[in-house]
């Protein structure tokens, strides 16, 4: 009989211990869909110090600490597990320790390389004497890399560079362009619940009558997550601008304050909206301007056949001289993962753009189609 209840205090023992492991998993797994990331340390460690052979635990642990940023604790917690998962975890946990690895170096990087084509109707909007109501084929080059440095006991800050390089030909110029991008570098600082990053910058752009506009400054821009599907932005930026190779803008010195709202709004989309506020104090008289903007966006994740996403910028202009200038902007796109002979992070992107130009000195329409590769990258 002394045997049946100690059989019996064992047997309810280990019921008790597995069901308190599936409790830990489970309260784990509901921390993180909640967003508290952080919580979720805490059972999925009494877990693993329970049952350390417990591999569906130690991959969850090791995810959450990747993406609380201790990509070392993550290393460490995924070689442990290399030769005991399934083949699709293993796939899983394999890319999740090269990138632990690469983020776990005193500086990280990533980046992505474009390359396409884009049809344009009429890229010059009808600019005056600028117009040529030409349609134009652009081949275009690109890179853009950001380099970060993780900066210790600022609960997450990092220093930061940012650099963009794109090469463009036009058949409408019969020539190749030249290059255009900037470099921005700044701090992020993260205070309670809102991120605060001041940065430098400078940069150059491609005007549509085929000048330069070249651009250099600073501002100061925050992120504040006002729930687990809210985020809200926020920012100011002073530059100074000059123009090349163009008579339809003024160099000056620019000012623009802006303020956006992200809201996922169900699984895989993704709304989002800005206002924003640009004043130049041009060096010509008559030549600065006011202008408010307004931005939409929306971007939904197919299930299993990439993302679809859109843009609408509406900008109203007044000059100092009276004159005005409306410019609306409609942009469509997709984007469809592909592997091209094993080689991964590489996405097919297609879209429709169309602008549209009303004004004392502009009045055109021009609709472009592009098609890019773009491979995305770290190191």
């Amino acid at each position: 009989m002394r045997i049946f209840y100690l059989a019996a205090a064992f047997s309810i023992a280990a019921g008790s211990v597995a069901a308190q492991a599936v409790s830990d998993l489970d309260h784990a797994r509901a921390q993180i869909a909640a967003g508290q990331t952080q919580a979720a340390l805490a059972p999925l460690e009494r877990l693993l110090l329970t049952d350390p052979n417990d591999d569906q635990a130690r991959l969850l642990y090791a995810r959450t600490l990747y993406d609380l940023g201790d990509y070392e604790g993550a290393e460490r917690e995924l070689a442990l597990l290399q030769g005991r998962l399934g083949a699709g975890q293993s796939a899983y946990a394999a890319d999740l320790l090269a990138k632990s690895r690469a983020r776990s170096k005193p500086f990280r990087g990533s980046g992505t390389l474009r390359t396409g084509l884009r049809y344009a109707t009429d890229p010059t909007l009808g600019a005056g004497a600028a117009a040529t109501n030409e349609d134009d084929v652009t081949a275009f080059v690109g890179i853009d890399i950001r380099l970060q440095h993780d900066i210790a006991g600022t609960g997450g800050g990092a220093a930061f560079a940012e650099f963009d390089l794109r090469g463009e030909a036009h058949s409408e110029a019969d020539a190749f362009d030249g290059f255009y991008g900037g470099l921005r570098f700044g701090l992020e600082l993260p205070q309670a619940d809102i991120t605060f990053v001041p940065y430098l910058t400078a940069y150059s752009d491609r005007t549509f009558d085929g000048g330069r506009q070249n651009n250099y400054g600073g501002g100061i821009a925050l992120r504040h997550a006002l729930s687990r599907r809210t985020e809200i932005t926020a920012g100011i930026e002073m530059l100074e601008r000059d123009y090349d190779n163009t008579a339809l803008y003024s160099d000056g010195s620019a000012v623009r304050a802006s303020f956006g709202v992200r809201y996922k709004a169900s699984a895989g989309l993704t709304l989002g909206a800005a206002i924003a506020h640009e004043a130049l104090d041009a060096d010509i008289v008559g030549a600065g301007y006011d202008a408010p903007e307004l931005t939409l966006e929306a971007a939904y994740a197919l299930p299993g056949s990439g993302l679809l996403f859109g843009r609408i910028v509406l900008i109203d202009r007044d000059y100092d001289n009276g004159r005005s200038e409306k410019i609306d902007d409609f942009f469509v796109g997709y984007s469809r993962p592909l592997t091209i002979g094993g080689l991964r992070d590489v996405s097919l992107q297609a879209g429709v753009r169309h602008e549209r130009r009303r004004g004392t000195a502009f009045d055109g329409d021009n609709t472009s189609v592009e098609l890019s590769l773009v491979r995305g990258f770290e190191f």
